[in-house]
């Protein structure tokens, strides 16, 4: 069954990509929260029952809700679109925080310059979205350090580390792409690094939930 899921999950993230932007609203809606919905599904039937499987199902779900709202049509969608997103990354956090709470100082450093690097870019272009942003981009920045401060000789803590950053980079492209410089093959690189940001945290999720040998 969850072979069928992560299945289905490629089919509908697949057909999200091919359909034209002037699609159907609500097919475009069920096609891009699809494949999250899937992995929160497979994540359901294969993980564990423990605090951090839930709290990445909350993600997952929060995340979906995200997809919807920013697939509706019309500007008033994107705040709470991105308040969802960000209260999914809060869930993730939570959830690598419940696995090693340690600060690992210097490992925050990258993602510090990276925050940094980003402000500097967009903020002269945000305008009155300057402070919603920052506050997701810190929080964002805060779920790959996070996942960056766990154990990573664990297969779990290194699929979490994958998925936060591939996470990232699309959050990253999409700011880039809304904010600051629209390029053509920005929607396939967001959705393809978000599907494989959430895919690395919900298999960490499995491989951490798994029995041991």
């Amino acid at each position: 069954m969850i072979r069928v899921l992560f299945l289905l999950g490629l089919v509908t993230g697949a057909g999200y990509l091919l359909v034209p932007d002037d699609a159907n609203t609500l097919l475009r809606v069920s096609l891009k929260a699809a494949p999250v919905l899937c992995l929160a599904a497979a994540l359901l039937l294969r993980g564990g029952r423990g605090a951090p499987t839930r709290l990445i199902l909350v993600g997952l779900g929060l995340s979906a809700v995200g997809d919807v709202l920013l697939s509706l049509p019309g500007e008033g969608y994107f705040l709470p679109g991105l308040v969802a997103f960000l209260l999914a990354h809060l869930g993730y956090i939570a959830a690598f925080l419940w696995h090693e709470r340690r600060l690992a100082p210097l490992r925050l450093l990258p993602f510090l310059t990276w925050g940094a690097v980003a402000a500097l870019v967009l903020g002269p272009k945000l305008g009155e979205m300057l402070v919603p942003v920052i506050v997701y981009l810190c929080v964002i920045q805060t779920m790959m350090w996070r996942a960056a401060a766990r154990d990573l000789s664990l297969p779990a803590a290194r699929l979490a580390l994958i998925g936060a950053l591939t996470f990232g980079v699309s959050d990253s492209v999409l700011a880039f792409d809304l904010f600051h410089t629209p390029f053509g093959a920005a929607d396939l690189i967001v959705m393809l690094t978000y599907w494989a940001g959430q895919l690395g945290i919900t298999a960490s999720a499995m491989q951490a939930a798994a029995p041991q040998r």
